[in-house]
């Protein structure tokens, strides 16, 4: 469940010397979103942008590869929220049968066991974050994809300014 969670916690933790509310605010005015996630096989990133916000964009990209913020504060929001969505599953009963459904069909792998407040307390923030700066320490292994209204031309100085600087192994 760390790993589920550790790109959850770094969104939740912010962006080098910004913390998620400070972000949010120095974004304010502006199209632009990114999130990663870390899944069992492929880790990522999704965002969009205005063209006119591509910039910022690109930074957010070229941030949560470099300097995700470590944040025990954002941590205990995270858990006191996954905590509260565990509580409530348990009082839905559609969510329960489908929950014992999905128990069933996986013959009840932990990957697919629901959220329950004793899982969540399996989740470690030294493990959440050691797991994700792990899956994010080498963007050789990344596949970047960009579709929208904006030209190879117009993108280059961005792919050259950012993605081609994000940390390599051949750079150890």
């Amino acid at each position: 469940l760390s790993a589920t969670y550790a790109a959850a916690l770094v969104q939740e933790s912010g962006l080098g010397g910004f913390s998620a509310p400070a972000l949010e605010k120095k974004l304010a005015g502006q199209t632009v979103s990114v999130s990663p996630f870390v899944g069992s096989i492929e880790e990522g990133l999704r965002g969009m942008s205005s063209v006119g916000d591509a910039e910022a964009l690109f930074q957010l990209i070229y941030n949560y590869f470099t300097s995700p913020r470590e944040d025990r504060e954002a941590y205990i929001n995270l858990i006191r929220s996954l905590e509260t969505v565990a509580q409530n599953r348990e009082s839905q009963p559609g969510r329960v049968f489908s929950d014992r459904i999905q128990e069933l069909i996986t013959g009840g792998h932990y990957t697919a066991l629901p959220l329950t407040a004793e899982r969540v307390a399996e989740i470690d923030f030294g493990d959440a974050m050691e797991i994700y700066s792990e899956r994010f320490a080498d963007a050789d292994d990344f596949t970047f994809v960009f579709v929208g209204n904006m030209t190879p031309k117009n993108l280059e100085p961005f792919l050259e300014g950012y993605i081609a600087s994000l940390p390599s192994a051949d750079e150890k």
